[in-house]
């Protein structure tokens, strides 16, 4: 800032100005620059999709990822509202969510269905946050994670937990069959044996004693294994079937005692 110094008949004597140190300016705009740069580079490079839309939910701009995303360009989506890009159910969601950021002043994180350019339905997370201007809230910054592969993972996880339950229960009928065809033709024999001392033995205490283990016979094939039948989801172990076994083992041994 100078300016010249003249005489009366108007030469110019000298000049006079004052100077100041702009280095510290100066670098504070070289360092902003290189900061937006920056986040303009980490903005479109980024895998997920980015957006900024204002207050009326009217998009301003996009990276790559979003265009990718949804099939549409930045042209066909900067100036547009973001409820024609999903239904209008999860329309209502974004604007409540919007809302919400109003009320707290913070992050939200959401899913929702977007609607590709050729109409695919995709499964999206938005984390999104309000953007302000002198304390203002003057629009919204949003990431936009497709959720398409984790879901697959989740549903492949589900179909494979509901196959090895089917297996199981599959396995445990056949114990369970297994198991109650060989006892049962365990206490089959003993019962005829039974029967037939029924039909020699004379002693009424004895054969009280009989008839009573009889009952039993009958009452242990009737209900053989019930415990093992009682939840078909229940997982068959090697200790419930070691105590089904000894249980029909006990009462052969007391057969065996008469």
């Amino acid at each position: 800032n100078a300016h010249a110094v003249r005489d009366d008949a108007g030469n110019i004597l000298y000049y006079e100005g004052t100077a100041q140190d702009i280095t510290k300016r100066k670098s504070a705009e070289r360092a902003l620059r290189e900061s937006e740069e920056r986040y303009r580079e980490l903005f479109e490079n980024s895998k997920d999709a980015f957006y900024v839309h204002d207050m009326e939910g009217i998009y301003t701009s996009v990276n790559r990822a979003a265009e990718k995303l949804s099939g549409y360009s930045r042209e066909q989506i900067v100036g547009k509202h973001f409820s024609e890009f999903m239904t209008p159910e999860y329309a209502r969601q974004v604007q409540r969510q919007l809302q919400k950021k109003l009320e707290s002043a913070g992050e939200t994180t959401y899913e929702i269905e977007m609607i590709t350019r050729k109409g695919r339905h995709v499964p999206v997370e938005i984390s999104s946050r309000l953007i302000y201007e002198n304390d203002v809230p003057v629009g919204v910054q949003g990431c936009v994670r497709d959720l398409s592969e984790k879901k697959k993972a989740q549903e492949a996880a589900r179909n494979y937990s509901r196959r090895v339950i089917e297996a199981q229960e599959a396995e445990r009928r056949r114990i369970s069959r297994e198991l109650h065809d060989q006892v049962g033709q365990i206490l089959t024999a003993v019962k005829m044996n039974l029967h037939v001392l029924q039909h020699k033995c004379t002693q009424p205490e004895i054969l009280l004693s009989i008839n009573d283990n009889l009952k039993v016979i009958d009452e242990a094939v009737n209900t053989s294994f019930d415990s093992l039948t009682r939840n078909p989801h229940d997982e068959v172990s090697e200790e419930m079937l070691n105590a089904a076994l000894n249980e029909k083992l006990a009462l052969l041994k007391e057969f065996a005692d008469l």
